[in-house]
């Protein structure tokens, strides 16, 4: 009987908030992310880039206006990426790494979706370009082959992003529930409200993001995570209004906002881990 009142509660919650907004930070949501492994790499220095269509972000095409570096090796390697044509028009965003410490490239915040992997080698002055591809998922991994030319496979996450989704949305439940004994949420009832509710909006903001990410690429995380972050801490409070019982209800906006704003250092957290 709990289960399908709530239930009809979210989906009335779901419904209403489908018309309208905010965009509030909540709950420790999905970051999309791109990371591209090395293999078979240059034993020297090399440096990493991605070339694109269209400046991406808060990121700019690599210009000789913008090589601001002091050391020699920097500054050779970038003017690589500056000079370099495309055939297809693509330049290098000014996000270049040098990876030969740990074979690895990384772009966790805001990845554009459509892209070549670029490849500079110290040691002989070659700069070895891919071709384009278009990363399948939200949070998405490369292996690339170095050799004569750049081989490139996009790795399959589905075990590990369902492993990473179930931590998260445990961290946030857990996070809720523990600030709700604090409140005085103790009842059965009340806890039961809470785990359903955070466990019902984590799938429903992971489908959200998931979804928006294949139809926008990049610019979903931008655009539409503090839309779906905003979603969720509303339906929560909705949810809260009228399920949880025999409390002040001036309290329950105060413990959604408060709740959400630890979710959301957590958060941060995780993406500084992850």
């Amino acid at each position: 009987m709990i289960m399908k009142k709530l239930l009809t509660q979210l989906l009335l919650s779901i419904a209403l908030l489908s018309f309208f907004a905010v965009p509030v930070s909540a709950d420790v949501g999905p970051k999309a992310s791109l990371t591209i492994e090395i293999v078979n790499a240059p034993m020297n220095h090399y440096y990493v880039g991605l070339l694109t269509k269209e400046e991406f972000g808060p990121y700019q095409w690599i210009s000789a206006v913008n090589i601001n570096v002091a050391d020699e090796e920097t500054k050779t390697a970038s003017e690589a990426f500056v000079n370099y044509q495309d055939k297809d028009g693509y330049k290098t965003l000014s996000h270049v790494q040098e990876c030969s410490e740990n074979n690895t490239f990384s772009w966790t915040y805001y990845p554009p979706s459509e892209f070549k992997i670029a490849i500079y080698n110290v040691a002989d002055g070659s700069l070895k370009v891919s071709d384009a591809f278009k990363k399948q998922a939200f949070d998405a991994r490369f292996i690339v082959e170095y050799g004569p030319e750049l081989k490139v496979e996009e790795v399959d996450q589905t075990s590990s992003n369902i492993g990473k989704f179930l931590l998260r949305a445990l961290i946030t439940t857990a996070v809720e529930v523990l600030l709700g004994l604090l409140f005085g949420y103790r009842e059965k009832k009340q806890i039961i409200v809470i785990v359903v509710t955070n466990l019902i909006t984590q799938i429903l903001l992971n489908l959200f993001m998931a979804i928006a990410d294949v139809s926008m690429g990049g610019y979903a995380w931008l655009i539409l995570f503090p839309i779906g972050e905003g979603i969720v801490w509303l339906i929560e409070l909705i949810v809260y209004l009228i399920a949880i019982k025999k409390k002040p209800k001036w309290l329950i906006p105060i413990y959604t906002t408060l709740a959400n704003g630890l979710t959301f250092v957590a958060g941060v957290i995780w993406g500084l881990i992850y």
